[in-house]
Formats: C-alpha cells, structure tokens, sequence
C-alpha cells in the first residue's frame, strides 16, 4: 500500500468450514410452487387445482388436457408455437366447452349476417377455410371434417366458426378472439 505499513495481522476468534453451494432459484420456485399445490389440493380437493399439458391431437378441443396438479408430470410434449411475430392468432383465446349453433344469413345484395345468441352480427372480414379432419382411427364411424373460418363482424369482434355437414351444413361458433 506504500510507505509506513510493514505489517497486517488478520485475526478471527471463531472460524469454521464453509461449504459453497450454488442457489438455483429456479429450483426453489418449483418446491414453492407445489408446497402451494399441496395445500391448496388439501383444502379443497386434488380433483379441482389442475394443470393443463399439451396432448398429442390436431382437434381444437382435445388438445389439451387437465390432470390433478399434484400428480402433474414434465410433458413430453411441448406447446407448439403456431404463429410467427406479428401475425394474427389462428385460435382463438376462449374455446368454449361446447361449440354454440348458430346461422349465416346471406341475402342478395346486403352483407352475410351472424346470428348468435339472438343476436345479429355483420360480417365484415372472413378468412378461411382451415379444414380440420377428425380422427378416424379413435371412432366407429368417422366424423365428418370441419371448415374453421376466422369471421370479424363490423364492430371488431373476432369469432371462430365451423362448418360440419355434406349437402345441407351447419354452423357453428367454437371460440371468440380477444
């Protein structure tokens, strides 16, 4: 340090062995977070905390699937990122359990017409169809495909509707966008 230091004593009264271990919080945050799953699954049923993991189906509303969380496992399969930056999503954030009738009003000279819930939408902007085949190898019978079409009516609402049927189809709303 310079001039006038020609000794430096370090004493300690009390010295022990320190065994250096690297902290993972990320691995804290897991025990923490099944800690929580544990208790809340004891106070109010495993049955009802669930966690989703992806299944291996191309069906909208069987790709996924909710397990009790507890017994909840690493997935072997990853969720699939099926749309780039910037690009409008293809599915939409709220699926409902069970896809709604409804009908496509068209009359000559005047815009297609939603009809919903008693209530009539005008369609402005359609995209589609995205034909979803089902899975014929699961049924005695195969099912027949649907047509999904992304369907924006004058106000900006964005729904996700299906054609089911041969000659005489059906409609059906199966998701709203947010």
């Amino acid at each position: 340090p310079g001039f006038g230091f020609d000794l430096i004593r370090l004493s300690a009264s009390r010295a022990e062995r320190e065994i250096s271990e690297t902290i993972d919080f990320e691995t804290d945050a897991k025990r923490d977070i099944r800690f929580l799953i544990d208790r809340l699954a004891a106070r109010f049923g495993a049955h009802r905390i669930l966690a989703f993991q992806p299944n291996g189906t191309h069906i909208p509303e069987a790709a996924w699937v909710a397990i009790p969380a507890q017994y909840a496992q690493t997935p072997k399969l990853s969720w699939a990122k099926i749309r780039r930056a910037k690009e409008s999503p293809r599915r939409p954030l709220r699926l409902f359990g069970k896809p709604e009738p409804v009908s496509i009003l068209s009359a000559a000279g005047s815009p297609p017409r939603l009809r919903w819930r008693r209530a009539q939408h005008v369609i402005a902007l359609n995209e589609g169809p995205e034909r979803i085949a089902m899975e014929w190898w699961r049924h005695q019978s195969t099912p027949p495909a649907r047509d999904y079409f992304r369907v924006e009516d004058g106000e900006g609402h964005r729904y996700w509707l299906y054609r089911s049927g041969g000659d005489f189809p059906q409609w059906f709303l199966h998701g709203l966008f947010a």
